[in-house]
């Protein structure tokens, strides 16, 4: 059941996605914003994932891949950079609201605070972390992405979504999660099997949609539709 409900939350995720971008890169921007918000309310929430534990934030960076992926697809790398250097900014604050949260004196009436220190305090290490490392997988995977677009010129979508998502995704599994979890996580290499093969899956699972997007191109997009075979 656990599977089940994971890569349904990831294809849920994913049709968003491109309803998103039907609707304009706006719309785009505006539902990474959101998801953002609701990815770090369960950033500490590990899952069963085969007998491995699996961070439930996985889904969200399969979200962020895509999406900057469509956009450089359709709108080139500067408007995918744009979403990059947002989303920092997004996390940036995010991080900062969540230390000035923890630091209120509740009402006596309250029963939530009780809640939140456990849910943020962690997040110091952990999105300290997450900044520096998304910013620069995200940039790499845009670079990655358009050097073999440029190679291929313009074919093969398949290979550049793939390729440009799996080697960043590793970098993420190596460097990331050291960082943030060791020390806190027993059995970290657990964590980091478990976290590549979800983000492998994932990678290849989010492909159709990517070809879907043509599909689905939004009226804002003027430009000649490129060869993808």
């Amino acid at each position: 059941m656990n599977i089940f409900l994971l890569f349904a939350a990831v294809i849920l995720s994913f049709t968003a996605v491109i309803v998103a971008f039907r609707l304009g890169h706006l719309y785009l921007f505006a539902y990474l914003s959101a998801y953002i918000g609701f990815a770090f309310s369960g950033l500490i929430f590990f899952v069963d994932f085969f007998g491995y534990p699996l961070a439930f934030m996985e889904i969200a960076y399969g979200v962020w891949f895509l999406t900057t992926d469509i956009l450089s697809e359709h709108y080139g790398p500067k408007k995918a950079r744009q979403l990059v250097f947002a989303t920092t900014f997004l996390l940036f604050i995010f991080f900062c609201l969540s230390q000035l949260i923890i630091h209120l004196v509740p009402h006596t009436s309250d029963t939530a605070f009780v809640h939140l220190i456990p849910l943020f305090q962690p997040l110091t290490r952990i999105i300290g972390a997450g900044i520096v490392v998304f910013l620069l997988e995200q940039l790499i995977d845009i670079w990655i992405f358009h050097t073999i677009h440029k190679h291929t010129g313009g074919k093969k979508l398949w290979l550049r979504n793939c390729t440009s998502t799996l080697t960043v995704q590793l970098f993420d599994v190596l460097v990331f999660y050291p960082l943030a979890f060791a020390g806190i996580v027993p059995d970290l290499w657990k964590l980091m099997v478990a976290a590549y093969a979800f983000k492998a899956c994932v990678a290849f699972l989010d492909t159709p949609f990517i070809y879907l997007s043509y599909r689905m191109r939004p009226a804002e997009l003027t430009l000649a539709v490129p060869t993808r075979a």
